[in-house]
């Protein structure tokens, strides 16, 4: 399979002449600098539908760039805008270029400020004035520039135009794939091409796809190395015969990417049926895909590591299923699935192993939990892939026949599987895999806190943080804060949020930073915004769960 670091080629031939900034290719000069005026009052302010958007330009400029705007509402307001540019050919954005000094606009073309900056000082203009609307005389020449913005010479109407597009997009949909900016490049083949991919991901969704190859031998007047999406019909597809340019095929790959959120189509002999239009090989286009996101697909190889994925919620018998994949030389060589429960106690499926989840005995189940995942797994490791065939379930609970003395439902684990291959390897860290868990002494109010952590290949990947009644309630059971939830009581008592809803907020700290190292004061924290509760207990379990 071939790897990103063949990008190192693509590195080389970017420096000697295909990044916009250069100084064979100078950015504009910047506007003479005035006195920035005051901004206007805002328009009356409109509360939006919260989530988060994205627009792009229709098509890559002169110099290779396509600009594209992100804007994230929550509560009906703008908190966060990013504005950035992806490359004809694939390469890092242009903003982490410029924040990285990669993109020379102050060297090599006399700027007062770098692109990063400028498009900063935009993006506080409009959280500021919370609208994509700009007042009549805002832009001063119709290249878009603007003296409203103190120490921004670039033109900025591109991304006020992308605002207002992203809003009239709508919300993008939550998806299961990383956000960012993943590519993957081909080894140079021997008619000297090196074909290339770029994804966007926004709100775990794919919006949009770049998919090219860069000339390894022939370069333009300028020395610069071309492009098949720049060459476009001077390739030449069309006068050797073919319907369509490369450039115009590529363009119906990557709406098939966008459109069905993949690229697992059937090959035969390196092209594909399923996608109208396309009579080029798609093989490469397909590895480099499931290389950029981390997956595969039937035809693709898998980039080595341990891959992760959990529902999202407890499920009414209090279990949250996970699996755990680990790849080596490309190929599946070990599946786990396991659960657990929203009282932090030991997994499913050591449970099962060690007779304590009563599946045969309580529930009349033909084998344990426990062997029915494994034959899952075994099939799934034989098998090779995440995808199962068309009549593969056999209802909507997703029970199925292929597996010989399985009864369960498996499409939980086909489906995190596949959400694992999306989320991309596990990062090593410095925990001890397992499920490590501890639970502080019963209080006077009649509650024990508890915590568990699902750590794979060192890292916390999942947190769970609960309190347990120690006082059986009118059915004889004992509540848990969770599944309490509202009824609680919490908001009803003034609080803004309820407790289950700040044990979120302090499993999502502990995921993002792989710690609980907190300030505390009266057992109180201002490190965890939205958490009123205390959480001095919490950090002495975690401490005590990870020793």
């Amino acid at each position: 399979m071939k790897k990103i670091l063949s990008f190192i080629l693509v590195i080389a031939l970017v420096l000697s002449g295909v990044v916009a900034c250069s100084p064979a290719e100078e950015p504009e000069e910047p506007a003479e600098e005035e006195p920035a005026e005051e901004p206007e009052e805002p328009a009356e302010e409109v509360d939006y539908e919260d989530g988060v958007y994205y627009a792009e330009e229709e098509d890559f400029g002169g110099s290779g760039w396509k600009y594209h705007v992100i804007l994230t509402v929550e509560d009906g307001k703008f908190v966060d805008a990013q504005w950035k540019g992806t490359h004809r050919v694939p390469q890092t954005n242009k903003y982490d270029q410029s924040v990285n000094g990669d993109y020379g606009m102050v060297e090599f073309g006399g700027a007062t400020a770098p692109w990063y900056e400028q498009a900063d000082a935009t993006i506080d203009y409009f959280l500021e004035n919370q609208t994509v609307n700009v007042p009549e005389d805002f832009y001063t020449d119709e290249e878009g520039h603007t003296d409203a913005i103190a120490g921004v010479t670039v033109h900025v109407v591109e991304f006020f135009d992308l605002a207002e597009k992203a809003l009239a997009n709508g919300p993008v949909p939550e998806g299961d794939y990383t956000d960012g900016y993943p590519m993957a490049a081909g080894e140079p083949s021997d008619n000297g091409w090196q074909t290339m991919i770029q994804l966007t991901v926004v709100n775990g969704t794919i919006v949009s796809a770049n998919v090219n190859a860069l000339s390894t031998e022939q370069t333009d007047e300028d020395g610069n190395f071309v492009d098949k999406d720049l060459l476009k019909e001077d390739y030449g597809m069309k006068a050797a015969g073919s319907d369509l340019e490369w450039y115009e095929q590529a363009a119906l790959v990557e709406e098939y990417i966008v459109e069905n959120q993949n690229l697992d189509i059937p090959l035969e002999d390196g092209y594909t049926d399923a996608i109208a239009g396309v009579s080029v090989h798609v093989d490469e286009m397909v590895e480099l895909f499931n290389e950029a996101v981390g997956g595969s697909s039937s035809t693709g190889e898998l980039q080595d590591g341990v891959y992760y994925a959990e529902e999202e919620e407890f499920g009414g018998s209090g279990w949250k299923y996970h699996v755990i994949l680990t790849v080596e030389d490309g190929k599946f060589v070990d599946a786990q699935w396991k659960g657990t429960h929203r009282v932090p106690q030991t997994n499913k499926y050591d449970q099962s192993v060690n007779g304590d989840y009563g599946m045969v005995e309580f529930g009349g189940a033909t084998a344990p939990w426990y062997e029915q995942a494994d034959a899952t797994i075994d099939y799934f490791l034989e098998n090779q892939t995440v995808n199962v065939p068309e009549e593969f379930y056999t209802d909507e609970e997703g029970h199925t026949d292929a597996i010989a003395g399985v009864t369960v439902h498996v499409v939980e684990f086909f489906e995190l599987a596949d959400k694992a291959l999306a989320n991309g390897p596990v990062e090593e860290g410095m925990y001890t895999d397992g499920y490590p868990m501890a639970a502080g002494e019963p209080s006077d109010n009649g509650w024990q806190t508890m915590l568990q952590l699902t750590v794979v290949n060192g890292t916390i990947v999942s947190a769970n943080v609960n309190a347990v009644s120690t006082e059986e309630n009118a059915e004889g059971e004992f509540d848990d804060k969770k599944a309490l939830k509202e009824d609680y009581g919490m908001k009803a008592a003034g609080s803004d949020l309820e407790w289950y809803e700040q044990a979120a907020l302090v499993e999502e700290y502990i995921v993002e930073n792989q710690n609980l190292d907190i300030p505390l004061e009266d057992g109180y924290t201002d490190a965890i915004a939205g958490v009123s509760i205390h959480v001095d207990e919490m950090v002495e379990l975690f401490n005590e769960a990870v020793k």
